[in-house]
């Protein structure tokens, strides 16, 4: 029995579209972090690089991420880590930028990028729905 060609494309492509969906949560919010050395998400999936992370912190819950990552190149790091507050959003990871809402001066900059101090605390406040357990 033949198929008809419409058929057999569909099969074919059907293993393309179910991996792309089936990535895990972690998967996701480490291709939405590879959005700082690629301009798009489809380069950011395909990782043409090869930029790996270091996961240094990672807590999920509620549509929600909390993330320190180091970011690495054939095992060598090439960028200070960074803490990063992820939203999904109609089924993508988004950063929210965390720092800029919660930032008062250049003086705060670094308690607030190292998530240190008072960031937790403002956090939440600046984003009420987020739980509060995910963030250190």
């Amino acid at each position: 029995m033949r198929l008809p060609h419409a058929i057999v494309a569909i099969l074919l492509l059907l293993p393309l579209c179910a991996s792309a969906q089936d990535l895990s949560p972690r998967a996701e919010i480490m291709n939405t972090l590879r959005l700082d050395f690629y301009p798009s998400r489809a380069l950011a999936a395909q990782n043409p690089q090869g930029i790996k992370f270091v996961v240094n912190y990672l807590k999920i819950k509620n549509g929600w991420a909390c993330v320190n990552v180091t970011p690495t190149r054939n095992e060598k790091e090439i960028a200070d880590p960074r803490w990063a507050i992820l939203q999904n959003i109609g089924g993508h990871w988004s950063d929210v930028n965390y720092a800029r809402k919660i930032m008062r001066d250049d003086i705060d900059a670094l308690d607030v990028l190292s998530f240190t101090g008072t960031t937790s605390a403002r956090v939440a406040n600046a984003f009420p729905t987020i739980p509060r357990e995910i963030l250190p």
